[in-house]
């Protein structure tokens, strides 16, 4: 799950964004589950490189991070996407690498479903 918010004022941001943790906390808690502080990361998008404050929730402290990673994307703090462009080649000839390797294994129709899955999920 992702909580993204968006305020002109950081003060109001950070009481917008515990009063929010502090709802999901207490609905998961109501159908028996619980939020994993440990797992949970916390971005303050910014152009001009300002940090954010560290948020508490159920006291424990969560501390904003350079960059996150939803869904193999890589968001940086000043919107950038600097490493993520860097990422793609790499990854892209590791990918490629195993497809040629099932390539003797599977069909045409297989292989082209694998490709696109992959490499197109990738770019």
């Amino acid at each position: 799950m992702s909580v993204w918010l968006s305020d002109d004022n950081p003060i109001s941001l950070e009481n917008r964004l515990t009063t929010t943790m502090t709802i999901h906390d207490d609905f998961l808690n109501t159908i028996g589950m619980v939020t994993n502080v440990g797992k949970t990361e916390l971005i303050y998008f910014d152009r001009k490189k300002k940090e954010g404050n560290p948020l508490t929730v159920k006291p424990q402290l969560i501390k904003p991070n350079p960059a996150i990673n939803v869904l193999s994307i890589l968001f940086e703090k000043d919107l950038s996407w600097d490493t993520q462009i860097k990422k793609v080649p790499t990854k892209t000839r590791q990918i490629l690498r195993q497809l040629k390797f099932l390539k003797k294994y599977l069909s045409t129709e297989d292989m082209s479903k694998i490709t696109t899955s992959y490499l197109f999920g990738l770019l």
